[in-house]
């Protein structure tokens, strides 16, 4: 179902106003900050939210960070990552790797993050 609702509080009306009759809510196209006010507003609806730019970016790059780190036999433990960029994914793929609200007993992170814009390095966590 496509929504046309523009605004932070809007989208977040429309989507607990329909999350009844829906299994599972998948944002699409929302930038950041937007995405992550919106998400975080989601979370008590009682279905799975799920936003594509966040989190598919994320778990698809942890698979393939997984894989090359097997091809150079290192652990997850041991490497250094530069995310390049800070919008939506970036920001995710960097609180996956830093197991950011994931259970630390399941969750290894990396040695270093560095998250860098235009600028360069904005954090290292």
């Amino acid at each position: 179902m496509v929504v046309n609702a523009h605004s932070t509080e809007e989208i977040i009306t429309t989507v607990k106003t329909i999350a009844p009759t829906f299994g599972g809510i998948n944002l699409e196209d929302i930038t950041a900050p937007k995405c992550f006010v919106i998400e975080a507003a989601l979370q008590d609806i009682g279905i799975p939210v799920f936003h594509d730019d966040q989190h598919g970016t994320a778990i698809v790059l942890l698979a393939a960070l997984e894989n090359a780190a097997k091809v150079v036999n290192k652990s997850l433990e041991e490497l250094r990552v530069v995310v390049n960029g800070a919008g939506a994914a970036g920001i995710a793929i960097a609180n996956l790797l830093r197991c950011v609200g994931h259970d630390p007993n399941v969750c290894v992170p990396v040695k270093d993050i560095y998250v860098c814009d235009s600028r360069g390095i904005i954090s290292s966590v």
